[in-house]
């Protein structure tokens, strides 16, 4: 990271004797930084106790990715804040949660990075499975993963008890606040929980919340430790398949289920009611796996300006405060070599859907040097919604726009190569670009084969093809992608190229649904994933 600069410290200190922004709780000169291969840490606290919080989030993050043989795709950077005292965390939360919250750490998703706050508390365990479970929902993010509901939940609540003992990582030990909701509670029927969602009344109402968060649990527990004489690859297989969405509806997943397990969903709830009050729960353990030392973490003090500056971040991200904002407007102002602020106030704008200023800021964060793989990502995306709104085929990206869009996109991969939504938006703007540049779309075929979706980057490249004059490749690519059940935009999109093609009005009875009736071949802004502006 960037040291701050003697100008800044300036600055910000002359900021504070102004009397501008107050300060913030927990500022002094006391402050270390620590960085790990996943995380950066701001600590207050001994540093043996700052290296074992990092080496074990480390031991987390490398088993889970073992575990499910996934990517970390979509690069987001994790900030953590580990206060001393415990009236300075609170400090920070008074506004989101009030007074009487009992929890010691939290984890906040932001579109440009993610942020743990946490403070010694009489119950450490359960800080550290609160966190652990959200950061398996982290994890499964960055992974472009979109499990079900009852999958995600159950996953993190499995893993948010992973232990480093002599050498293993213990995992599955039994939660006893789930264990009393199962066993005071009659469970929902199979088919109910695996068919909720996030717009679900179970989630929205929170009727049965604890629940399905407990029965959840119970199932993934039961499959993995309980005595099902169920083999292990039965149980890796149906979770592999579910993760990949294989099973599209609910008579698909209820067949498959039973294939797998030989059980019928009744037979299967029989079973995890006598689990739940047996009082026998098993659990497992896996080897450490291969990571940097606690000790190989580079550290070093942080002045009271850089602190200042990093929990004015916090406080804009975690409470929307008027005065943090002002402090890093204030720095701002002065242009100073720390990209920091300008990506906080970026993000602090889309949370308000004012697109455009975060563009202008993120756009200043880039010319000032940032190396944060999801400003350059973002930038390229909504560049891209922007131009994409809608147009037809003879519409060109406008030369300037194009190369904008495409040192964005490309600094993007270049520090997250794994992931999808940068190469498919790659792809759009080459289609439509006024020449396609045969190296990008090169890029994007390079690594077509492990996105994880490719029905719309097909469809753009489809259209590169057009472009190119290789009409003939061109179908080639949209039969292929008939055979990848595409959308209903998807299918459109297939039908507006080949009538383009063709040199022929769209066919309705081609499409699903009908779209209005208009010769005009239209193309919609391709479909990316960009998590919430919270």
């Amino acid at each position: 990271m960037m040291r701050i600069s003697l100008l800044l410290w300036v600055v910000v200190w002359s900021v504070s004797l102004s009397g501008a922004p107050p300060e913030f709780p927990g500022l002094d000169e006391k402050w270390r930084h620590l960085q790990s291969p996943n995380f950066e840490l701001y600590s207050r606290n001994p540093e043996a106790d700052s290296r074992k919080l990092l080496h074990d989030l480390e031991l987390l993050h490398a088993m889970f990715f073992d575990t499910f043989k996934l990517t970390e795709r979509r690069r987001l950077e994790v900030t953590i804040y580990f206060f001393r005292k415990e009236t300075d965390f609170r400090a920070y939360l008074k506004e989101l949660y009030g007074t009487k919250h009992n929890f010691a750490g939290i984890y906040m998703p932001g579109v440009d990075r993610a942020v743990i706050l946490l403070c010694p508390g009489e119950n450490a365990e359960t800080t550290r499975q609160l966190i652990y479970h959200e950061y398996v929902h982290h994890m499964f993010r960055v992974a472009e993963q979109h499990p079900p509901s009852w999958l995600n939940e159950g996953i993190a609540d499995l893993y948010s008890t992973v232990v480093p003992k002599a050498g293993n990582l213990e995992f599955g030990h039994p939660a006893l606040g789930r264990l009393w909701l199962l066993q005071t509670q009659a469970l929902m029927p199979l088919e109910q929980l695996f068919a909720v969602d996030q717009d679900s009344p179970v989630m929205r109402q929170g009727e049965h919340t604890g629940l399905f968060y407990a029965q959840s649990w119970a199932l993934l527990h039961y499959l993995y430790f309980g005595e099902s004489k169920i083999p292990a690859e039965r149980r890796t297989a149906f979770v592999s398949r579910v993760l990949a969405h294989q099973y599209k509806d609910a008579n698909a997943m209820r067949q498959g289920f039973q294939e797998t397990f030989g059980l019928d969903y009744p037979e299967m709830l029989k079973r995890l009611e006598r689990y739940a009050t047996s009082g026998r729960y098993g659990w497992g353990k896996l080897p450490w796996p291969s990571i940097p030392t606690a000790a190989s973490y580079a550290a070093r003090s942080v002045s009271g300006p850089e602190m200042r500056l990093r929990l004015a971040e916090l406080a804009l991200r975690i409470n929307r405060s008027p005065q943090a904002k002002l402090a890093l407007l204030q720095v701002r102002e002065h242009m100073l070599a720390d990209t920091r602020p300008l990506e906080t106030l970026g993000a602090d704008a889309l949370r308000d859907g004012d697109e455009q200023t975060a563009r202008e800021r993120w756009k200043e964060a880039v010319n000032l040097g940032t190396r944060n793989p999801a400003i350059f990502r973002e930038l390229g995306l909504m560049e891209g919604r922007a131009v994409f709104s809608q147009f037809d085929v003879h519409f060109r990206v406008p030369a300037e726009k194009a190369d904008r869009m495409r040192s964005h996109l490309l600094r993007a991969i270049e520090y997250s190569p794994e992931q999808t939504d940068a190469y498919e938006m790659l792809a759009w703007v080459e289609a439509f670009a006024p020449e396609p540049s045969i190296k990008n779309v090169t890029t994007v075929q390079r690594a077509y084969p492990s996105l994880t979706r490719k029905q719309r980057t097909a469809l753009a490249l489809a259209f590169v093809r057009v472009r190119l004059g290789k009409n003939e490749e061109a179908l080639e690519i949209l039969t292929d992608l008939e055979t990848m059940q595409p959308d209903e935009w998807e299918v459109y999109g297939i039908e507006a190229t080949r009538a383009f093609i063709e040199n022929r009005p769209i066919k309705r009875e081609n499409l699903r649904p009908a779209v209005p009736d208009d010769n005009k071949v239209k193309i919609q802004a391709p479909r990316v994933n960009v998590p919430p502006n919270s």
